[in-house]
């Protein structure tokens, strides 16, 4: 028998990647209305993921995952054969609900404690949304089939009217198009050939932090070896000159650079890697405060040391709960003072010299300064002399 134990590490990495994708993809389609591209496209993706998710946790054993994707899937297909997501349904609810029950189940195989969560409740909930979407999707093609019934018997009767001399023609028409569409499916399909050919990425290797740390470590004592190389190889210079020596210490120069520099990039990772996992909780948050919300990310291509991005996420975090909870208004106060409903907090990153300024903005009246001094007092954070003399 396989032991799987030791995929166990990977299984996990992979499936946080595919829930973040989920969840983005889940929020993309709730916004887009569902006859747009984006639309389609974000729910096959969602499928698709869902789909491979269900497969791991099939191949490592992960009984309660396996079903509950697979009951994901269901919901899933009945939507995209309706045509997409009725706005407002509360169907992404459903399915975001689902999503965190599989991070419940996978954080369970990270730790390797067993998951206690009761998932009754949301196999019912699947369950009527499954139903409803299926039914929806069988009424719409019956609609179809139903209209296709009639094109084909409006075309019968003007057959019937042609000659036969006319429908001779047609046929040998019918033939030269037929002819030309097979030419011109050949093509495509050289075309496609040659397109994923082309758009070939190679395999894709995990190397945890730890790892790469043990490798900048390897490349700071080669520098250090490198050094003590060129101190020696100056030193016989002077005394007995090797050119070979030179030449050498002159590669073994330019080769560790080089080394330690890939190695500290290996440490980089896009802010993207750490602000997807934020519009969900953005959006969770509007939800429960009841207020609108438009949550836009920018410069998630900058880059940073994985270790800083871990660092961050709670402080983050801290900042973007503030602009929700306490910096955005209820969409009835913002239209009195004649905003739009709507409010919006912008979550971004830029370069400024050497470091990287994460910051987050909002549009709303920001936080109570008097306030925020009277309950520092109270708490004796600060006296009452210093709380005068602070400014906004």
């Amino acid at each position: 028998m396989v032991d799987l134990s030791k995929y166990k590490e990977l299984f996990v990495d992979e499936s946080r990647e595919h829930l973040q994708c989920i969840s983005r993809n889940l929020l993309a389609l709730e916004k887009e209305p569902k006859s747009e591209s984006k639309s389609t496209d974000a729910l096959n993706e969602i499928f698709r993921e869902v789909h491979t998710l269900k497969s791991m946790a099939a191949t490592m054993g992960c009984g309660e995952m396996e079903k509950l994707a697979h009951e994901m899937e269901n919901v899933l297909d009945g939507l995209r054969r309706r045509g997409g997501l009725e706005k407002g349904e509360g169907t992404v609810d459903v399915l975001l609900e689902c999503l965190d029950g599989l991070e419940t189940l996978v954080e369970g195989v990270a730790t390797g404690k067993t998951v206690s969560r009761d998932l009754t409740g949301l196999y019912k909930k699947l369950e009527n949304v499954a139903v409803s979407t299926a039914t929806a999707a069988a009424e719409k093609e019956g609609e179809k089939v139903e209209e296709g019934k009639e094109e084909g018997r409006k075309v019968e009767a003007e057959r019937e009217g042609e000659g036969k001399e006319e429908e001779k023609e047609e046929e040998e028409k019918e033939e030269e198009k037929e002819e030309g569409r097979k030419v011109e499916a050949e093509r495509e399909g050289e075309g496609k050939e040659e397109e994923k050919a082309a758009g070939r990425v190679g395999p894709a290797i995990r190397l945890g932090v730890e790892k790469i740390q043990a490798l900048q470590n390897l490349a700071e004592e080669l520098a250090i070896a490198k050094m003590r190389l060129l101190q020696i190889a100056s030193a016989s210079k002077h005394a007995s000159p090797v050119p070979e020596l030179n030449e050498i210490t002159a590669t073994i120069d330019r080769l560790t650079s080089e080394l330690q520099d890939k190695v500290m990039r290996m440490r980089l990772f896009p802010v993207g890697f750490l602000f997807d996992r934020f519009p969900r909780a953005v959006r969770d948050l509007s939800s429960k405060t009841g207020k609108k919300v438009a949550f836009i990310v920018t410069g998630v291509e900058i880059e940073l040391d994985r270790l800083v991005l871990d660092e961050i996420n709670d402080a983050v975090m801290h900042l973007l709960r503030n602009a929700v909870d306490h910096g955005i208004e209820k969409p009835e106060e913002r239209k009195k003072v004649g905003k739009k409903e709507e409010g919006k907090v912008v979550l971004s990153a830029r370069r400024e010299g050497n470091s990287v300024l994460v910051s987050v903005e909002d549009d709303g009246r920001g936080m109570n300064v008097e306030r925020l001094k009277k309950v520092a007092v109270e708490r004796e954070i600060i006296t009452s002399e210093e709380a005068s003399r602070m400014k906004e």
